[in-house]
């Protein structure tokens, strides 16, 4: 809903309201990755809707003291030893213009390598999304992994759930995951239908489409693990922001859940703005647990329970007047909250955006100064 993004033009789009709140990206999306291989569990030759998950009862926190062998092993077992060094995958989106060339750059100035890369294919039509090769050839050169952020409808098709369910527009998601693979991408994270409970997104889905939704995902997983069977896929939600027409606050994880078979990892996004904005450490725990819909402490726990992995696609500061600003606070309580659940979580990739609508860049240019400072010597 922020950034729209093309093979050839990048443009911001105006905040709303009810937008705002994902505000971090929007009109566009992509996929590719590279890096060790991940292996999928079997997934089901048909698909079919699946009941709702049970609400996790595990910690949201993981002991501090859990030992350093166990906590990285989710992230070993799915994607190989970090390159980062850190107990996780560690990753970025570097910007409107996403590329190679940029990201190599976000390495130098982090001083170590990322594991993953944030990306997102354009998908105004069914048309643009399958033209979406243009990724693999923009991350060509960079050696590590990419994190997609796959739509499951374009924009002008919002709402049309049986578009993917009746098996129509399968060849699209085919397409990608043979690109992915020619690409040398084959093993891409994919966040199916991302942030699958926001309403700014043609896909967005609500309580009552849940079933729809589920439909959506299982078939298209079924499809391109078919295409690529080293591509992992994630079940991805917003932080904080709860299901549209919800019966409880936990209905955007337990409710449009696809299933276990369908489902290598559960990731959420968190941005510091809003109700969510970490002035102080009470303010930060409410904001893991938020009173509208999950947040992140609930969406590891989640993960606990299901046996999978837990990642933070993106997450950063946020500069608008709603944003928590230049906040190094937030980067410490994040890379504490990362720490303490070491042991499920595989991925986190900063969201790095300049443009107006955000303005949260750590580097090129560097927007936050403090946060910035706070990222580097914590990360």
């Amino acid at each position: 809903m922020g950034v729209t993004l093309s093979a050839t033009v990048r443009v911001s789009v105006p905040p709303t309201r009810s937008r705002v709140r994902r505000l971090i990206l929007g009109g566009a999306l992509a996929a590719v990755l590279t890096g060790g291989v991940a292996v999928a569990p079997a997934r089901a030759e048909s698909v079919s809707a699946v009941s709702a998950g049970a609400v996790s009862s595990a910690p949201a926190l993981a002991p501090a003291a859990a030992p350093a062998a166990a906590a990285s092993s989710r992230a070993v077992s799915m994607y190989g030893r970090p390159r980062s060094g850190l107990a996780w995958h560690s990753g970025i989106w570097t910007g409107t213009g996403m590329s190679a060339t940029r990201t190599i750059a976000a390495e130098r100035w982090a001083g170590r390598p990322f594991d993953f890369t944030t990306v997102y294919p354009a998908y105004n039509t069914w048309a643009e999304m399958a033209a979406s090769d243009w990724i693999v050839q923009e991350m060509a050169g960079w050696k590590g992994r990419l994190a997609v952020g796959l739509p499951l409808l374009p924009n002008n098709r919002r709402g049309q759930w049986a578009d993917v369910t009746s098996g129509r527009y399968d060849h699209v998601f085919r397409k990608i995951a043979r690109d992915l693979k020619a690409g040398g991408r084959g093993d891409a994270a994919i966040r199916v239908g991302l942030e699958a409970n926001g309403d700014w997104f043609a896909w967005g889905a609500t309580y009552a489409t849940a079933p729809q939704f589920r439909a959506a995902f299982q078939r298209v997983v079924t499809v391109m693990n078919a295409e690529s069977p080293r591509l992992t896929f994630w079940f991805d939600t917003s932080s904080g922001f709860g299901l549209p027409g919800q019966r409880t606050r936990m209905d955007a994880l337990t409710v449009l859940y696809p299933g276990d078979r369908y489902v290598d990892g559960i990731s959420m996004d968190h941005y510091d703005f809003w109700e969510l904005t970490a002035k102080n450490s009470l303010s930060f725990a409410k904001a893991m647990k938020p009173t509208k819909g999950p947040g992140l402490a609930d969406a590891a726990a989640f993960a606990r329970a299901h046996k999978k992995g837990f990642a933070v696609p993106e997450w950063g500061v946020h500069g608008a007047s709603f944003g928590g600003g230049d906040n190094a606070f937030f980067i410490g309580k994040m890379y504490e909250f990362f720490r303490a659940n070491r042991d499920v979580l595989v991925f986190e990739c900063y969201f790095n955006e300049p443009l107006s609508y955000i303005r949260n860049a750590l580097f090129s240019p560097v927007q936050m100064p403090k946060a910035a400072a706070a990222y580097k010597k914590l990360f």
